[in-house]
């Protein structure tokens, strides 16, 4: 593969990965997820994790305005759009480099 074919592939992927960032297809994702769980026994129902008080010395003016999920869905709804920008910004930043561009140039020439 040359370097030209890798970031269309790249792109590709980027592009769907973006397209995969909307609710629909995180609720799509979660009802999958809760029937894959129903199928296997072994795996149990998705759970908030317990609440952790910041440290002190962390704090920063009111303590009270630490957001927290009310549903396993949102909290695991902010994962997964997170999971999908850090994918897309990797992926962006891997091909966009001044000397992928070089290298891709020349490997065109």
């Amino acid at each position: 593969m040359s370097a030209a074919q890798g970031q269309q592939v790249a792109e590709e992927v980027r592009k769907t990965l973006s397209r995969d960032r909307s609710e629909a297809a995180f609720d799509l994702f979660w009802t999958r997820l809760l029937k894959s769980k129903s199928e296997v026994d072994a795996v149990a129902e998705p759970q908030l994790p317990r609440k952790r008080r910041t440290p002190a010395r962390r704090e920063v003016g009111d303590s009270g305005t630490h957001y927290f999920p009310s549903t396993p869905k949102e909290y695991f709804r902010h994962m997964y759009y997170a999971a999908i920008d850090v994918t897309t910004e990797c992926i962006r930043t891997r091909f966009n480099q001044k000397d992928f561009k070089v290298y891709q140039s020349i490997k065109n020439f």
